[in-house]
């Protein structure tokens, strides 16, 4: 977690407890809910061999819950580079075990390009600022 992250954190708080995984410069933490999966990541995708790591990761954690949903906490990620970030969008439309996911970014900017990104693919994915709104749209399914 990043050293400001702020312990009232809604998101910060429920993954606190959980364990810490590294892959090269990325840090996460998962937590399960009803819905579905929770990730916060801070640190950096610096390349795709990261991205493909953290990706086969995070689809075993979902088959083995059980869980087609995603909530992304990327408010203290650093910018993804231009070819991770088109290998991240790629995945999230390939992905078989991921049906939706809300993403939770830290500016308007981000929210309406992430937005705009997902029209028309075959991925649901909504970007948000507060944590209540991610998760019921995730509820409504």
């Amino acid at each position: 977690m990043s050293h400001d992250a702020d312990p009232h954190d809604p998101v910060v708080a429920l993954v606190a407890r959980e364990p810490e995984h590294r892959i090269g410069e990325l840090v996460y933490r998962t937590a399960r809910r009803e819905w579905g999966l929770v990730v916060r990541y801070t640190g950096r995708v610096g390349d795709i061999d990261t991205a493909e790591r953290w990706f086969e990761a995070i689809e075993e954690e979902l088959l083995a819950g059980g869980f087609s949903q995603v909530l992304w906490d990327s408010r203290d990620a650093e910018t993804l580079p231009p070819d991770a970030r088109d290998r991240i969008w790629a995945w999230l439309e390939e992905a078989r075990v991921l049906q939706r996911s809300a993403i939770l970014v830290r500016s308007e900017m981000l929210r309406l390009s992430a937005n705009l990104s997902s029209v028309g693919g075959r991925l649901k994915l909504r970007a948000f600022h507060d944590l209540g709104e991610a998760e019921a749209w995730l509820r409504r399914g």
